[in-house]
Formats: C-alpha cells, structure tokens, sequence
C-alpha cells in the first residue's frame, strides 16, 4: 500500500528590520530623524507646526497638513552606498482624496542607472505609485499596473502605505496589505543624496495632501512590510534610540472650543487657565497622584465632606451640545459623589456616582429627573482613566476611556440661567465622596465624538498652570468647635489594608476626636474599649465586621 505525502507551503511574513531613517512626523519630533539623531529641512524642532490626533496606536500627536501655511515637511536623505533595496512608508489619515503622501528625488537626474525618484499619492481616492530612472534605458514604472487596481482608500481613516523596490527587480505597493507585486528587468539602485518630502510634490507644491500624516520611514530592505503592527513599534515613542529635542512652537488643529479649563493641580489649584480666573474660596485642598502625560500632582479628594472644591461657570455653557471630560484615579475601596452639576440656587443639574462597580449617573430640570442610567461596567482600579458627561441632541452620554453609554433625556436647557457650579467630591454634611485623585477638567463647547483622548491630552499638556497669579490654597484649620463626626457605622471598621493614621490608647470617645482634630490631615476614625485609630480618609465602600468598634468621619 502506498503512503500519499501532503506537503502544504506555508508562507510566512518576513521579519522586518529597523528602518534606516526614521521620521516620527509628531508633535514631539516633526521632522527630526530619530535613528541618525538629525533634524529635518522643513520643519525643524525650532519652527511651527500644526499638529492633530495622534494615530491610535502611537502616543505622540499626528502631523497635520493643510494644503496652505503647513503644506509639507521635507528631510534630507544624505548620500547612502549601503542602499540597494528601499522601502517608503508612512501613516496617513486623509480629510481630502487627492494630494501627494511622499515624493523622493535624487539630487543627480543625469543618465545614470539608478532609482532617482519615487512618490506616493492619492488622486480621487484612488492610489497612484511612480517609480523612475533617468537612466535612457528605462521607462518610469506606475502603479497600478495593467489591470491591478483601482486601489481606493477611505477618508478619515489611518491607513499605511509602502512602497518598495528590491535590487533583484520587484517592485510592491502596500495600502495596509500587499495590493502590487511586480517584476521587472531593472537592477537600480536608490541613488543619493536627495530629498524626500512628505505632504506635496517636490515639483509642485500645490498638489498638497489635507490630513494627519505620522510615522514616515526609510529602509533599507524591500520586505516584511506586511506587519503593520511590527511597523508602529519601530514607531512607538518608548523604542526611539534617540530623544528628539521638544519642538518649541507647535499650533493644534481645532475642531472644537473651550468654555473652562481647570488644570486641577497643585500648582493653579481650581484656577480657570482658559478664562485667566483664580477662585481663593475652596478648603484646604491636597496634592494627590501624577499623571503619566502631565507636569504638577493632581488634586486628591479622601472621600471626606471636607474634600471638594465648587467651580464656576456660566449655565449657557450647558444649554446646547458640551463635553465634560477629566482625567480621574480611583483608589481601592472607593464609592460616592464624583461630580455633579448644580444651578444657582444650588439644585442638582447632573450627578455622576462611583457605585463601586459602575457608575450611576441622573440628570433633573426644576421640577423632576429627566435622564436615568445605571452603567455597570469595569472601571480599573489605581490606576487613570478619562471620565466623560457629554450633551448632543436629545440625549446626555457618559464616556469611560473609550466605552461611551447613550442616555435619551428629556432635560431640555435644564432651566437653568445666571451661574452654575460643578462641584467635585461631595460637600453635604456627612456625605460620601470618590477617593482618588483627579487632573485637568476641561468644558468643551461641542460633542467630542472623535479623538477625545489626543484633544484632552493637547490642551492639558498645553494649560499653563503657573500663568495665573495668586492662587490660593487656603488651609486655615477649623475652630475646634466647629470640627464635627458623625457615626457612620456601628460594629464595623476599614479593611485592613486602609491605610492608618495614627494609633494609640485613648480614655473616651470625645478624647479621641479631640486627637483627630489636632491631625491637619485626619478625616475619620474608629473607637473602642479606649482603642483610637485614625485616618486620613473616608470610606463606605472598604468596611468589614468589627464588633464594638464604632467608625466616625468628619462632617462640617
């Protein structure tokens, strides 16, 4: 009996290697080459440039070209023997269907036998390639060939191209996957020096690219360019071998306005940076975590009544579309008020609740609650995520990172005129507020329904916290008679991972909170059989069963 062998080829994409020159085209290099540790030709780290929503997958912000003033950036490429086989890529995100992406021209256009000139564009919607020689010997080569293609691309979408040309005679284009492959019977090299420009026409400036463009590379090898995900590491700011030096002047592309801005951190405190307003009025206010993206500590609030703060606006900032949207850091065991909204005479507008599990979120006209929704959901604990209340159209939205939940309402203008206050934490008598930290709050004038988390990153990177002058952060303590606890809970105290205080043996309860008192930074404590344990916040949510223990928080 005879044995039937199957063999099944199987291929494999090619490990791509580092590219030769590497071009972030973002906010944080423009044009500097982060491998050869050298600046571009146009735009160089002391000019300006405009800059947009960062590719998804990349930390820094895009480049943004708009046909007119910041029309392209161009870069040397210096004269390079090792060169033979070439690779062009680059991530756009085009708002336009025509334009240039890249075009590279050698400096030598004589009759020699040698790649002088390759680009990349987009004429209708459709992707157009030229690779040239000026050698006599050989005709320019276009893509696409024969009946290849058309190869249409989708606007406002990130999308990758490369273009390459390997020694042996195979030429390919990639629009995010291999869409040309073609052989042919010239063996040229890339010849250099030359120029390569990204945005527009080395020729003819006036056939621009509109969009965001990032991530433009030069290698030196013709394949492995069908992992596109190997291509944004090379991208990924943490693997530059080199740090370019921070751009000094950079615009950012706007889309939308700024009603407030509150950067929320110990420098400008509940300073409004947008409106160049300080408010001296709110309590002893603490330094709480750092964000990765920003400078300064953030505000913390320990869940006390003691912790919150009250910022002004005007109610008109509410009456049409808005996004409400702030960088927050929930500690373990946390629950209570986040924020809420409140007119003038001090009624609740909006309210958004940290259940411990999800988030519980209501808004009310003058006479009764208009949306409802209770959004069970994981939000990660210690560690940052961005928060969102946003207003279109006949409904409100909660934004979670990147999870967005509907709310139809009813709510109309809210009833509201004059002034209104959006108070973080929660000030009642006894109350309960979020424990964490909080950084950068910012009213926006519209929906943010794209790029929320590069335009909250841009203007609070860009917030000015030491532009307003006289902040302060008033920590006068308390009268002793007016420091008040409540009873919380009976019979029960923190977990033992809550973090103490103080502790010590005490004769009475009232000799406790007198201890309490004389802590700048004591919110609650526990008490029994002469046992006094303090701590410097307060919590509903981290309680066990302790019997005979009594758990007392501030309330003022």
């Amino acid at each position: 009996m005879g044995i039937i062998v199957f063999i099944f080829l199987i291929e494999q994409s090619v490990a791509l290697v580092s590219p030769k020159y590497l071009y972030p085209l973002g906010g944080d290099s423009f044009t500097y080459d982060v491998i050869n540790n050298q600046d571009g030709i146009n735009p160089q780290s002391t000019d300006c440039f405009t800059v947009g929503p960062n590719h998804p997958q990349l930390s820094f912000s895009a480049m943004y070209f708009d046909m007119n003033v910041n029309k392209y950036a161009d870069v040397r490429i210096p004269s390079d023997t090792s060169i033979s086989d070439i690779g062009f890529t680059v991530f756009f995100n085009a708002l336009d269907p025509s334009g240039y992406l890249f075009h590279y021209r050698s400096d030598n256009q004589g009759n020699i036998n040698f790649i002088t000139e390759m680009y990349v564009k987009i004429d209708n919607g459709q992707v157009i390639s030229k690779i040239d020689s000026s050698s006599y010997s050989a005709s320019p080569l276009v893509f696409p060939v024969g009946a290849n293609g058309p190869h249409t691309i989708s606007l406002n979408t990130w999308i990758m191209i490369s273009f390459s040309n390997s020694y042996s005679g195979t030429t390919t284009l990639y629009v995010n996957t291999l869409v040309e492959d073609y052989t042919h019977p010239f063996n040229f090299r890339l010849k250099t020096p030359g120029t390569l420009r990204f945005g527009a026409s080395l020729l003819s400036p006036t056939n621009a690219f509109h969009g965001f463009m990032t991530c433009g590379a030069l290698y030196n090898v013709a394949s492995g360019f069908d992992n596109v995900a190997e291509i944004l590491q090379y991208c990924s700011e943490t693997n530059w071998p080199n740090l370019p030096p921070k751009p000094t002047c950079q615009n950012w592309y706007v889309t939308v306005s700024v009603h407030h801005l509150f950067p929320l951190d110990d420098v400008a405190w509940t300073s409004d940076v947008h409106l160049m307003l300080h408010n001296n009025n709110n309590k002893c206010l603490r330094s709480g975590k750092t964000h990765p993206s920003f400078d300064h500590r953030g505000l913390r609030f320990d869940g006390s009544s003691y912790s919150s703060l009250k910022l002004t606006i005007n109610s008109s900032d509410l009456s049409g579309d808005f996004s409400l949207m702030t960088y927050i850091y929930f500690q373990n065991f946390s629950s209570g008020k986040i924020i809420q909204i409140l007119s003038s005479s001090g009624n609740t507008v909006l309210e958004l609740i940290h259940t411990g599990t999800g988030v519980y979120f209501e808004a009310f006209t003058t006479s009764s609650s208009c949306a409802l929704s209770h959004i069970t959901t994981n939000i990660n604990f210690n560690s940052w995520i961005l928060l969102g209340i946003l207003r279109e159209t006949n409904q409100l939205l909660v934004s979670i990172d990147d999870s967005i939940f509907h709310i139809p309402d009813t709510c109309g203008s809210f009833g509201l005129s004059g002034n209104a206050y959006i108070e973080i934490g929660n000030s009642e008598r006894g109350s309960i507020g979020f424990r964490g930290s909080m950084r950068c709050l910012v009213l926006f004038n519209e929906l943010l329904d794209t790029n929320v988390g590069s335009t909250m990153k841009h203007y609070c990177t860009s917030a000015q916290s030491d532009a307003v002058a006289n902040v302060i952060n008033n920590c006068a303590l308390q009268p002793l008679c007016e420091r008040k606890y409540l009873l919380l809970r009976h019979n029960m105290k923190p977990v033992n991972a809550f973090q103490q205080l103080s502790s010590g043996i005490f004769r009475s309860l009232p000799a406790c909170a007198a201890h309490c008192f004389t802590l700048a930074d004591c919110r609650s404590f526990t008490y029994n059989n002469s046992q006094c344990v303090t701590y410097d916040e307060v919590t509903a949510a981290g309680l066990i069963n302790s019997p005979g223990v009594r758990y007392y928080i501030l309330a003022i």
